[in-house]
């Protein structure tokens, strides 16, 4: 798992260890567009029209650090479209 955008906060870096404290966590203190390819990205968005059936191993999946179901309406799909990169849904009402 990777965490780009952190910075020096070393709170942040501490409340994500604890919590994960089990997992292989690298941090990046820049954008993930520094480390991958923009072909290489998809963001996950709940407001993406595209809803993913299946994972690629060849993609990085971006979990966005925000929930914009209400009060930032589609600001996660805005940034995958300001960056160029592709988007998609979790198949959640498929399931639930």
């Amino acid at each position: 798992m990777i965490f780009s955008g952190v910075g020096e906060n070393q709170i942040y870096k501490h409340l994500l260890r604890q919590s994960m404290e089990h997992w292989p966590i690298t941090y990046h203190q820049d954008s993930y567009l520094e480390h991958y390819k923009k072909e290489e990205l998809v963001y996950l968005t709940a407001d993406s029209e595209n809803t993913l059936k299946t994972l690629d191993k060849s993609k990085a999946y971006i979990i966005g650090g925000i929930v914009d179901r209400n009060r930032y309406k589609s600001l996660t799909l805005d940034k995958a479209n300001k960056d160029g990169i592709a988007h998609a849904k979790l198949p959640i009402q498929d399931y639930i």
